[in-house]
């Protein structure tokens, strides 16, 4: 297994919808909520993912996401506050690690690889 953790752009994000739809859909069946319910609709996941490009393109959230190769493995969010007074500050979002390599530490890596993307956008509070 060779992991590797990187942001992803507008347009990768629209060409990864639907792998990372599926990946996300495996570990809601499994029992993570990550905000949605089983069972859910066909279309429900790619939406969801779809509905991020505006953010991304305005700067105001990351998609990292986990690659072993060129699969997805998993993927985290950091949503950048915008408000004046919250400039230090992000959000992680939406943590998830495919069941095929759970308990490796692949988790760890994207945490550890959103701190360091909230830092380089001068993000202190996460």
């Amino acid at each position: 297994m060779s992991i590797h953790i990187r942001p992803i752009s507008s347009t990768e994000l629209r060409a990864l919808a639907h792998e990372l739809a599926d990946v996300m859909r495996e570990v809601v069946d499994g029992g993570a909520s990550l905000g949605f319910l089983t069972p859910l609709t066909p279309d429900e996941l790619p939406a969801y993912w779809l509905s991020l490009i505006p953010e991304v393109q305005d700067g105001t959230r990351l998609v990292l996401v986990a690659f072993d190769g060129d699969r997805v493995v998993g993927s985290g969010q950091l949503k950048l506050a915008s408000f004046p007074n919250a400039k230090h500050r992000a959000e992680v979002h939406k943590l998830f690690v495919a069941n095929s390599v759970r308990r490796q530490g692949v988790g760890r890596s994207i945490m550890l690889a959103l701190h360091d993307a909230a830092l380089e956008c001068g993000r202190s509070l996460i």
